[in-house]
C-alpha cells in the first residue's frame, strides 16, 4: 500500500493569479452594486447576502494567502 505525498500549491502560480485577477473585480463590483443599487431600493435582504459572501471569500483568500505567507510554505 503506497502513500502518496501531495505537494502543497503554490500560492503565485498563473493560475491562482488570474482568477485573482478576476474575482476581486468582480467582488469589487458586487460591492458597488449594492451600494448604488440595492441598498437605496431597500432590498436589505438581497444586500445583505451578497456582501456576506463577498466578504467571506475575500477574508478566506487574505487569510490563506497570510498565513502561507508567514509559514514559510511559499517555497
Amino acid at each position: 500500500m503506497e502513500i502518496e505525498e501531495e505537494k502543497p500549491e503554490k500560492e503565485w502560480f498563473a493560475k491562482n493569479i488570474l482568477i485573482r485577477l478576476f474575482t476581486y473585480p468582480f467582488c469589487l463590483f458586487l460591492i458597488g452594486i449594492n451600494i448604488f443599487l440595492i441598498i437605496p431600493n431597500g432590498q436589505y435582504l438581497l444586500a445583505i447576502g451578497s456582501l456576506t459572501m463577498v466578504s467571506f471569500y475575500i477574508i478566506a483568500d487574505l487569510k490563506m494567502i497570510l498565513r502561507r505567507k508567514t509559514t514559510g510554505n511559499n517555497v
